[in-house]
């Protein structure tokens, strides 16, 4: 299973509201290799509470690199199971999904991982507010 439906930019489906300006988080996602992307995030600035109209972006900057172990799928979920190499140096598991209708996911894991089931992603994907994954 091809981690290219990862690839691309991605907005958070959500806004987060901070007096007069409001905020959304931005992921891109770079394929380098058959099993490995560079991460990115940035964030979207809007005047006003409502995430509406004219933004400034801010990033995305380089977060890691994400290399990517086995992938798994139903017609209602993909799971990409891997590890997160920040530009830092840190390792973390990281779990990217992939919803119908375009909607990216991203789980934090352990090595080895807890979540070692399609399963088990979909459980603690239910658990995600919509409002915190993201959108194309």
């Amino acid at each position: 299973m091809s981690i290219s439906a990862l690839e691309g930019d991605w907005v958070q489906k959500g806004c987060a509201k901070a007096g007069a300006q409001s905020f959304k988080r931005t992921v891109r996602a770079r394929i380098t290799g058959q099993t490995t992307i560079d991460y990115f995030e940035g964030v979207l600035t809007f005047q006003g509470n409502d995430c509406a109209g004219a933004y400034q972006a801010v990033g995305p900057t380089k977060t890691g690199t994400v290399t990517f172990a086995r992938s798994e799928a139903n017609p209602a979920l993909a799971a990409h199971w891997g590890e997160l190499r920040t530009v830092i140096g840190t390792r973390a598991g990281a779990i990217w999904t992939l919803q119908p209708n375009h909607l990216l996911c991203l789980l934090g894991d352990e090595i080895p991982s807890i979540q070692p089931t399609l399963g088990a992603v979909a459980s603690s994907v239910a658990t995600i507010p919509a409002d915190n994954c993201f959108t194309r």
